[in-house]
């Protein structure tokens, strides 16, 4: 069985997002430069060797969530999460009251005219669902996080109606991030459906037949990415107002960003396509930027939440001020505005030498993660893996994961049950009266798992 498919995938965005550094359109000054692309080869290096060993080391036990037990209550929770959405939707458009026509058109103005949108929403404050929405809305982020992911992974077992609520819910979703005039949760929908029909690919045993059902995954996964480039790119065109790259003259950074007319992504097209491909650019290596110019910054300790704006904004905001992004606002580089890498963000916690270790963990983790998918089909592991596939594609502009409630509470509590659950499993039992019982489950050993699903006893 071949487990090292995420790994070629991960090597594959670290070299494009490395090329678009060096030749893209933007042609950035690169501070420390023996020092920076040392230090990056090292992360890279050991997250492989970190992954590397989880597939080869990394245990694999049977959870306590199976398919068969997720498919029964998946229903209900396609239900639950389509309210949710709904009410987050209208709250986070900060839509004053449950106004069916102004979402709509609020979403068409996001469509026209970004920009304003993206300023109308600051000037409006969030008020359906109440104050305790927020916190709700968190707590259950584990389950809410994961409808459309499994849905999508599961949609030849759901029912002709489950799948339009689905729909449905993805409809209110994208209204929500069309209506502020920003780009995070179509490009979330987007990387979601790649990392199910990556995983729909691996599990196939990475032979690739050119049937209906593959070109359709193929075609449907190219024009969701297309698609959200193109709303990413008139997005950030309408807020800045650069319709033709040739008129750029930079944005802050000192003069360290220039534009490079004769880039190789750039030397055909129309202006569209080149602003787009330069806000493209931008977005995914001025992270890399910052990142050379934090490695001769002195090194603060910030207590294990530094690496996190929610952990900050919860335990202490002071230490938003020790962090690397604070340090590099002397350089035009905004820690509230501008991306700095997710090497940026771990160094707040333990230096740069650190991240390497880190890049090691976070390497044996993703392993572990679709290793036990493999083997077991863990509806858990599925998820993981979907918000491994988030931070990977936007590792090097921030700590994607961590920064905002949502997905920081989603992935804690994942990665906290998948732990926990694969050495205890907890079942209810009614002797007594109903009380959880920890029973440790057995070790999984399979020698294949198929295509179809079936397994091989070693």
């Amino acid at each position: 069985m071949n487990l090292y498919g995420p790994l070629k995938l991960a090597f594959l965005w670290f070299g494009f997002v490395l090329l678009m550094f060096i030749l893209g359109p933007i042609q950035w000054k690169i501070h420390n430069p023996v020092l920076f692309f040392t230090l990056l080869f090292s992360y890279h290096g050991f997250f492989a060797y970190g992954y590397y060993k989880a597939i080869k080391t990394a245990k694999v036990r049977r959870g306590t969530i199976t398919e068969d037990k997720l498919l029964k209550v998946l229903p209900t929770l396609i239900i639950v999460n389509l309210v949710f959405t709904v009410i987050a939707s209208f709250r986070y458009a900060k839509i004053p009251s449950i106004s069916f026509s102004e979402l709509i058109s609020r979403v068409i103005l996001g469509i026209v005219s970004s920009g304003e949108a993206y300023n109308a929403a600051f000037e409006m404050d969030a008020v359906v669902g109440g104050n305790l929405f927020p916190t709700i809305h968190c707590l259950l982020s584990p389950i809410l996080i994961s409808v459309y992911p499994l849905s999508l992974y599961y949609i030849k077992k759901l029912k002709r109606h489950q799948i339009v609520i689905v729909f449905v819910t993805l409809l209110f979703e994208m209204a929500r991030w069309f209506a502020v005039g920003t780009n995070k949760g179509i490009f979330d929908i987007v990387f979601y459906t790649i990392a199910i029909i990556l995983l729909k690919f691996f599990e196939g045993n990475s032979r690739i037949r050119l049937n209906r059902k593959n070109v359709l995954a193929f075609v449907a996964g190219v024009v969701m990415l297309v698609g959200a480039i193109s709303i990413f790119g008139s997005n950030i065109s309408s807020r800045t107002g650069i319709t033709q790259v040739s008129n750029y003259r930079g944005v802050g950074y000192g003069g360290d960003q220039k534009y490079r007319p004769n880039s190789l992504f750039t030397f055909f097209g129309n202006d569209a396509f080149k602003v787009t491909m330069f806000s493209v650019d931008d977005y995914i290596t001025q992270g890399y930027y910052a990142f050379s110019r934090a490695i001769s910054e002195p090194f603060t300790p910030t207590w294990g939440a530094g690496h996190s704006v929610f952990l900050m904004e919860n335990i202490n905001p002071a230490l938003s001020d020790r962090t690397y992004q604070a340090k590099l606002e002397k350089y035009d580089i905004d820690r509230n505005v501008n991306w700095h890498s997710v090497y940026v963000w771990w160094a707040n916690d333990v230096s740069f030498l650190g991240v390497i270790l880190i890049m090691f963990i976070w390497g044996y983790f993703w392993g572990a993660v679709y290793k036990d998918f493999r083997y077991t089909r863990n509806p858990v592991s599925i998820m993981l893996f979907c918000l491994c596939v988030i931070w990977l594609f936007y590792s090097s502009a921030n700590n994607q994961l961590m920064n905002f409630p949502f997905q920081a509470m989603a992935f804690i509590l994942l990665t906290a049950f998948w732990i926990i659950n694969r050495r205890y499993r907890f079942i209810f039992t009614s002797a007594n009266g109903a009380r959880i019982r920890l029973k440790f489950p057995k070790r999984v050993r399979y020698k294949l798992v198929l295509s179809h699903g079936t397994r091989k006893n070693r």
